[in-house]
């Protein structure tokens, strides 16, 4: 079944300005070009193309189809389509909302995306369940969001780690509280934060295992790596090699 695209409706809209705000980056949301497409029951159990978040796609796409209920039917297959609720060839509601950011929207991306493009922008994330998943691109568009502010202080959750332990983290190693060099000070136990390296540059994705204070408390993880940029690049670089 070919990938639809359209406009997020208005609780998505919700959902995402929520987390655009959470990364302190809500000033951006009316710039730039949002898209969403739908992943049925049908396409997770089959297999989706590939994206970008792969580690947060897979534990999303596990769970939700876990918990699909596999008997629910309906009639029409894409009715609601206005609403932005998007069904697949069974009738089954769709699990996961992709998110695309396109740069430099125009009058007739609505056109655009009703002639059924073949992708759109880079994915930046998931939804699901009613919240906003990160990937690696959009903490690249946290981080240069910032940046262009010129501020001197990051301004949403983070950690910037050491060489050793960046050279680590891009294998998915976890952080250990030896390695933290600096943290954002509002950062709370079991936080989603952005890792950096000592040049403030992306690595990954890490969740906190305990609140600010006390992550760099020495001889124990503190940070779960989530994703990595090891990971991305090379699923990226495999798939490309499958493809030819």
């Amino acid at each position: 079944m070919p990938t639809y695209y359209r406009s997020p409706n208005a609780l998505e809209e919700t959902i995402l300005k929520r987390a655009f705000s959470h990364w302190s980056i809500f000033d951006l949301y009316n710039r730039e070009k949002l898209i969403v497409s739908d992943v049925s029951a049908t396409n997770a159990k089959e297999g989706l193309p590939e994206i970008e978040n792969i580690s947060i796609y897979n534990a999303a796409i596990s769970s939700a189809y876990r918990s699909m209920n596999k008997n629910k039917k309906i009639n029409n297959n894409y009715s609601n389509r206005s609403s932005g609720i998007r069904r697949d060839d069974n009738g089954t509601e769709s699990l996961l909302k992709r998110v695309f950011l396109r740069s430099n929207p125009q009058e007739s991306d609505k056109l655009l995306l009703e002639l059924g493009p073949v992708s759109v922008g880079i994915q930046i994330g998931l939804i699901r369940k009613k919240k906003f998943l990160p990937g690696l691109n959009f903490a690249e568009l946290v981080l240069n969001q910032h940046k262009s502010n010129n501020n001197t202080d990051l301004e949403f959750p983070h950690i910037i780690i050491n060489e050793k332990a960046a050279n680590l983290v891009c294998f998915g190693r976890d952080i250990m509280g030896n390695s933290v060099i600096s943290f954002y000070d509002d950062v709370k136990e079991n936080q989603l934060l952005i890792i950096l390296n000592e040049y403030k540059e992306v690595l990954g994705l890490g969740r906190s295992r305990f609140p600010g204070p006390l992550l760099n408390r020495p001889n124990i993880v503190t940070v779960d790596t989530v994703d990595n940029i090891g990971t991305f690049y090379l699923h990226n670089e495999n798939q490309s090699i499958i493809k030819k």
